[in-house]
C-alpha cells in the first residue's frame, strides 16, 4: 500500500513538472507570438521617384581651325592632348605669306571702293539720261496732242480732211507709246536696278572689309589664336609646309560645350521629350547638377536583347567635368507632396493583390484593413487611403519570425 502512495506521488510530481512545462512553453510562444510583430508610426512627407538612365558625357562642339588664305606655317605652337585658352596661340604663320594676305585684304577693300564709287556714278549718269529721254518723250506727245486737237477741231468743221485727222492721231498715238516706254525704264532705272546695282556694290565692299577685319582678328600679328577654351583633339598638318586655303589645321574640343548622353528604352522612351528637366549626376566628381533634355534620336539602337535610344542632355558647366564620365540621369516620374510614406515591408497583400496594413483595435486584437497605394519606388510607397497620420501600424518582423519558427521546431 505504501508503494501505491509512493508511485502515486511521483505521479503528481511528473504531472506538476508536465504542467509547469506547459505552461512556460505557451507563455514564450505567446511572447514570441508578439516578439514577431514591429510598429512604426505613420507620419506625411514628400516623396519623389524617378527614372534612372546612365550614359556618359561628351564634348558638345568642335571648333575646326582652317586655313583662310595660303600661307606656310612656320611653327605649331601646341601638341594633341592640350588644354588651351582662349587667346593662346595656336600657330604662327610664315611673315612673307602674312604680308601678302594683308596686302590682298587691302587691296580688295579698294578695289570694292572703287567699284562702288564706278556703279554709283554709272547709275547716276544712266538714271540722268533715262530721264532727259523720258522729258523729251513726253514734250513730243504733248505736241502730238496740241496738233491732235487742233486737227479734230479743223476736221470737225470741214476744213480738214478725214486723213489728215487720221495721220495726227496715229502721230499722237506713237508719241504717247515712246512717253511710256521712257516713262517705264526710268522708273526701273531709278527704283530697281539701279539699287540692286549700288546694293551689290555695297555688298562686295562690305565683304572685303569683314575679311579683311577677320584676318587681323584671327591672326594679329602672324599668330592664329583660340577663340574658345577647349582641347586640341587633332592636328592635321606639320609646320613648315605650305598650306592652300580652306586646308584644315587642326580641331579643338569646346570643353565649355560638355553634354551627357544616356540610353532611354524603348519602355521609358514616351517618359522623355525635348525639354524635360532632368538630374545629372557624376559619380567619380560627386557632383549633382540641374540638366534639361535638348535631344532624342528618332532612330533607335539594338543591343542586348533591347532597343534603346541616345538621349542629349544639357547641364550647368563645371570645369571639372571631362568627357567620356559615368553619368546617371534622373527624369521624375511622379511624386507625392506632405503624404504618408509607408516603406514597402509595412504594406502586405492578399491573394487578390489587394494592398492591406495590419492594426490593433482597442482590446488589442490585431486586424487588417484595406489600403490604396499612390507612387512607390519598390521601397517606399504613398498610402493615398487607408491610414491616418500618427497611426500605429505593424508588420512582421522578419528575423523575430525565424527565431519563433526555430523555437516551435520550424525549418
Amino acid at each position: 500500500m505504501k508503494k501505491k502512495r509512493k508511485k502515486l506521488k511521483w505521479v503528481l510530481i511528473i504531472l506538476a513538472v508536465i504542467a509547469v512545462i506547459v505552461v512556460y512553453l505557451i507563455s514564450q510562444g505567446k511572447k514570441a507570438v508578439d516578439n514577431m510583430y514591429s510598429s512604426i508610426t505613420a507620419e506625411k512627407s514628400d516623396f519623389s521617384v524617378y527614372y534612372t538612365f546612365s550614359g556618359n558625357t561628351a564634348l558638345d562642339e568642335t571648333e575646326r581651325i582652317v586655313t583662310t588664305q595660303t600661307w606656310k606655317i612656320d611653327s605649331i605652337n601646341v601638341k594633341e592632348g592640350d588644354t588651351i585658352k582662349a587667346g593662346d596661340t595656336l600657330y604662327v604663320i610664315n611673315e612673307e605669306d602674312y604680308n601678302m594676305a594683308l596686302y590682298q585684304a587691302e587691296a580688295a577693300i579698294e578695289n570694292a571702293k572703287i567699284a562702288l564709287s564706278s556703279t554709283e556714278s554709272s547709275t547716276r549718269q544712266q538714271i540722268n539720261q533715262a530721264k532727259s529721254s523720258m522729258n523729251t518723250a513726253k514734250m513730243s506727245m504733248e505736241d502730238a496732242k496740241a496738233t491732235l486737237d487742233d486737227t479734230q477741231a479743223l476736221y470737225e468743221a470741214g476744213i480738214a480732211t478725214k486723213q489728215t485727222y487720221d495721220q495726227a492721231k496715229l502721230a499722237y498715238d506713237m508719241a504717247q507709246e515712246q512717253y511710256n516706254s521712257a516713262r517705264d525704264n526710268y522708273n526701273t532705272l531709278a527704283n530697281t536696278t539701279s539699287g540692286l546695282s549700288i546694293s551689290s556694290a555695297e555688298a562686295q565692299l562690305e565683304q572685303a572689309q569683314k575679311s579683311y577685319d577677320s584676318l587681323i582678328k584671327q591672326v594679329g600679328d602672324r599668330e592664329v589664336k583660340a577663340e574658345t577654351d577647349g582641347t586640341i583633339s587633332k592636328i592635321y598638318v606639320d609646320p613648315g609646309v605650305k598650306l592652300n586655303a580652306g586646308t584644315v589645321v587642326m580641331d579643338i574640343l569646346d570643353t565649355n560645350s560638355i553634354k551627357a548622353i544616356v540610353k532611354v528604352d524603348e519602355y521609358d522612351y514616351s517618359t522623355m521629350q525635348i525639354g524635360t528637366e532632368v538630374i545629372v549626376r557624376i559619380d567619380a566628381l560627386d557632383l549633382e547638377v540641374p540638366g534639361k533634355v535638348t535631344s532624342i534620336d528618332l532612330q533607335a539602337t539594338a543591343g542586348a536583347g533591347i532597343s534603346y535610344f541616345n538621349t542629349e542632355i544639357s547641364f550647368e558647366h563645371d570645369d571639372r567635368v571631362l568627357g567620356g564620365m559615368t553619368v546617371e540621369v534622373k527624369a521624375l516620374k511622379g511624386e507625392a507632396l506632405d503624404a504618408i510614406i509607408l516603406p514597402i515591408e509595412v504594406i502586405q497583400f492578399d491573394k487578390t493583390n489587394q494592398a492591406y496594413i495590419l492594426y490593433k483595435d482597442e482590446k488589442g486584437n490585431m486586424l487588417n484593413r484595406n489600403v490604396t497605394i499612390g507612387v512607390t519606388d519598390g521601397l517606399r510607397a504613398e498610402i493615398v487611403e487607408g491610414v491616418t497620420e500618427g497611426e500605429t501600424i505593424y508588420y512582421i518582423d522578419n528575423s523575430a519570425y525565424y527565431q519563433m519558427m526555430e523555437m516551435m521546431g520550424g525549418n
